[in-house]
Parts: C-alpha cells; structure tokens; sequence
C-alpha cells in the first residue's frame, strides 16, 4: 500500500489548534508534519477530514515533523488501517472520473458560497457532470457549495494527491 498524505488540524498539548499534513501508509506509520514541533510523549488530537479523530502521543520530532503514536485499541487500529487503505486505493486510481468532455474556460476566477461565507477560488475546468475547483480553505467533503449568482449547487467530492475540491452535482 502507498503512503496517504491528508490535511487536517491538531490540537496540541497546551489546547492550541493548528495545521497539519498527516503522512502514512498504517496506524504503526503515521508522520504529523506543521508549524509546531511538539516535546516527546506530548499529547496530540487530530482531526483529519475522511479519517476522523486520531489521538496519540508525539514521538522523535525534527523539522517540523513528528511520528505519532496512537492510544487506540485493535478495532480502531482496524478501522483507521481500513481507512487508510482507501485512501490510498483512491490516489492510485485516476483523479477524477467524470466520462464527460472538460472544458477549460478562458475565465477561471470563481467565487463559492457555504456555510454562508464567499470564498474565491479557480476554476480548473467544467464538464456536463462536473467541475474541478480550487479553493482554500476547501469545503468539507459532502458540503453543499453554490456559485456566487447562485445557480448551479455541488456537492464537494474527495480528489486524492490534490489540493483542490472537485465538486460534481
């Protein structure tokens, strides 16, 4: 199985939230890199979007990084290997599944609105079943987005090894 690399955020040790990129390939695996280095044995709670929450303890940090060690049981450990295996069956496959033609439209910037903020983004390309979006922050899979005219609703979709939403209707 190929190593997943999923961002989130963590909850350090003193109750500060921050940014994260959780890298690993098993629950014995697990990387959390950021822009905290937290102390040895320190306690992290992540919440990585698709995975869910991950508790543990940070281990050999340098640069950045740091490995967690994860206070779970054998049903959770199964369940978090589960799922990081169909990430990773997902980054193997093709990015994106749409059948129909992509069209890259000459005017990419776009302006989504959820949870009742504007967000401005680019539009990759567009398709009759389709559209690839950049956005940051991006919306939380299963949220429904509308352009700013209000037209058009998505719904945001998992796009493996990307930064971007990709939103299909």
């Amino acid at each position: 199985m190929s190593s997943v690399s999923l961002s989130g955020r963590y909850l350090d040790g003193s109750g500060t939230e921050r940014d994260c990129t959780l890298r690993g390939n098993s629950p014995e695996a697990l990387e959390v890199t950021g822009s905290y280095e937290p102390f040895v044995g320190e306690r992290v709670i992540c919440r990585i979007p698709g995975l869910g929450l991950i508790i543990g303890r940070a281990l050999k940090p340098a640069g950045g990084a740091f490995r967690l060690e994860l206070e779970a049981g054998h049903t959770q450990r199964d369940r978090l290997a589960a799922r990081l295996a169909w990430h990773a069956a997902q980054a193997s496959e093709a990015l994106d599944r749409r059948d129909a033609v992509r069209v890259v439209p000459l005017r990419s910037e776009v302006v989504v609105n959820w949870g009742g903020a504007e967000i401005e983004g680019q539009l990759r390309d567009v398709s009759a079943n389709g559209a690839s979006v950049d956005l940051t922050p991006r919306p939380e899979i299963g949220t429904l987005t509308r352009s700013a005219g209000g037209v058009p609703m998505f719904s945001a979709t998992p796009r493996a090894a990307s930064a971007s939403a990709s939103c299909f209707r």
